[in-house]
């Protein structure tokens, strides 16, 4: 007669706030970076007609077309950078300053429904606007980086060093709030 022999399931692994907002932050960042070059020609397609630096596309086939011909493969991913940034810092941002915010909107214990889910609702909301006023400069980095349309066979790069050549030149030009613009 065979022996049969269960195993008990492995128990469950607690979780952390930390550890989710690193594996959040990891799969914001991977995918993120998959779509990338996605991202970039939705934003050279969107605003085409409000820039005279971005060449009018005809479909988005053409803008991938021409965007690898003109600026080389790497420029897809331009603008990248500061966009994961900026999701990797929002995540872990938003988990902290919910919490902090959810303190400070609490309602009595013996609150009725509605009154917990305002304050719910407050604290999300407050969350989101204090992560989005911290990092909007990196959502206006990446949009300046992903339509400078300068490559290998065409026109000069505007920003030819990255980053640092956008907030260089806006701070000088424009100041902090120039980082805030749109």
């Amino acid at each position: 007669m065979a022996s049969t022999t269960t195993h008990a399931p492995p128990p469950p692994t607690k979780s952390s706030p930390f550890r989710d907002a690193l594996a959040g932050s990891l799969a914001g960042a991977t995918s993120k970076t998959l779509t990338a070059p996605i991202e970039r020609v939705k934003l050279l397609l969107q605003l085409q007609n409000s820039s005279k630096s971005v060449p009018e596309y005809r479909s988005a086939f053409d803008a991938f077309w021409r965007v690898y011909h003109e600026q080389g493969l790497l420029s897809f991913w331009r603008g990248n950078l500061p966009n994961v940034m900026r999701h990797v810092g929002a995540a872990g941002l938003t988990l902290s300053v919910k919490d902090r915010f959810k303190q400070v909107f609490a309602p009595p214990r013996e609150a009725r429904r509605r009154e917990r889910l305002a304050a719910a609702f407050l604290s999300g909301g407050a969350a989101g606007a204090a992560t989005t006023s911290v990092f909007y400069p990196l959502e206006f980095l990446r949009t300046r980086l992903a339509l400078d349309v300068g490559g290998k066979n065409t026109i000069e790069r505007l920003y030819p060093r990255g980053m640092r050549d956008v907030l260089e030149r806006t701070l000088a030009r424009e100041g902090v709030t120039g980082l805030y613009k749109g």
